[in-house]
C-alpha cells in the first residue's frame, strides 16, 4: 500500500512539473482565436495568418481526441493503469496533436490539403482492412448473426430519409468541402461532383463494415461492448488489432483538423 500511495506521489509530482495543464493549453487557443479576428479586421490577410474557425473547430473536438486517444492507448498498453495513462499517455498525446493541428492550419493550405490527402488514405485502408476480415469470415461460414442483424428492418421511404439525414452527418465531408470553394478550381464542377462521388463511396463502406461486425459479433454483443471496432479487431486480426484503434485515432486526427 505504501508503495502505491509513492508511486501515486511521484506521479502526480512528474504530472505537476513537467506537462502543460489543458486549461493553459485552452486559454491560448482562445488568444490566438482573438488575435486571429483582429487580423481579419484588417484589408488583407497572408497566408501564414491564423484561421480561427480551425482554431474553434480543435477546440470543440478537443475532449474527442482525448476519448480516442484514452481508447487507443489501452489497446496498444493494456496493462498500465487507468492513472498512468490518463496522466502520461492522453494528456502529452493531447498537447502533442494540438500544437500539430494549430501548426499545420496557420502555415500553409497546401500542407493542410496534403496531411488530409495522407490521412484520407489511411482511413479507407482501415475501413478496407475491416471489410475484408468480414469477406474472410462470411468465407469461413460465419454467416449466423447476419440474418438477424437487420431484424427489425423496414423499407419505408421514411426509413430510407431517415438513415440517408444519419448517414450524411457520420459523413460530413460534403459539407465540409463548400468552405473552401475559393481554393478549388472550377467549384461549380467539382464541388458538386466530388459530393457525388464521395457520398456514394463512404456510405458503401459503412454499409458494407457493419455487416462485417455481424459476421463476428452478435446484435447483443455491439451494444454492449464500448467499441464495436476494437471488439471486431480483437477477435478478426488478432496481433494486428492494434491496427483499428489506430484508425479511428488518425479518423479523430483528421476530423478535428477539417
Amino acid at each position: 500500500m505504501k508503495n502505491k500511495t509513492k508511486q501515486a506521489e511521484e506521479l502526480t509530482a512528474f504530472t505537476r512539473g513537467n506537462i502543460f495543464d489543458i486549461d493553459n493549453e485552452i486559454q491560448r487557443l482562445n488568444n490566438l482565436t482573438k488575435m486571429s479576428e483582429e487580423a481579419l479586421s484588417r484589408p488583407r490577410i497572408v497566408q501564414k495568418e491564423i484561421i480561427p474557425e480551425h482554431l474553434d473547430k480543435a477546440k470543440k473536438t478537443f475532449h474527442l481526441l482525448k476519448t480516442e486517444l484514452h481508447g487507443l492507448i489501452q489497446s496498444l498498453f493494456p496493462h498500465a493503469s487507468d492513472q498512468m495513462m490518463d496522466v502520461m499517455g492522453v494528456r502529452v498525446s493531447l498537447h502533442v496533436q494540438v500544437f500539430i493541428m494549430t501548426y499545420i492550419n496557420i502555415t500553409s493550405v497546401k500542407l493542410f490539403v496534403k496531411v488530409q490527402n495522407i490521412f484520407g488514405v489511411c482511413k479507407v485502408f482501415a475501413c478496407l482492412i475491416v471489410i475484408g476480415g468480414g469477406i474472410y469470415e462470411i468465407a469461413k461460414g460465419n454467416t449466423e448473426n447476419l440474418s438477424k442483424g437487420f431484424e427489425g428492418s423496414t423499407n419505408s421511404a421514411g426509413g430510407i430519409a431517415l438513415a440517408l439525414y444519419s448517414g450524411l452527418w457520420a459523413y460530413d465531408g460534403w459539407n465540409s468541402v463548400t468552405v473552401v470553394t475559393e481554393e478549388i478550381i472550377n467549384p461549380g464542377v467539382n464541388v458538386p461532383l466530388s459530393i457525388s462521388i464521395a457520398v456514394p463511396l463512404i456510405t458503401g463502406l459503412y454499409v458494407f463494415m457493419n455487416v462485417a461486425y455481424m459476421t463476428v459479433l452478435s446484435y447483443s454483443e455491439m451494444i454492449s461492448v464500448p467499441a464495436v471496432a476494437v471488439a471486431f479487431g480483437a477477435r478478426v486480426l488478432g496481433p494486428f488489432s492494434f491496427i483499428i484503434p489506430l484508425g479511428v485515432a488518425i479518423a479523430t486526427f483528421g476530423c478535428a483538423m477539417s
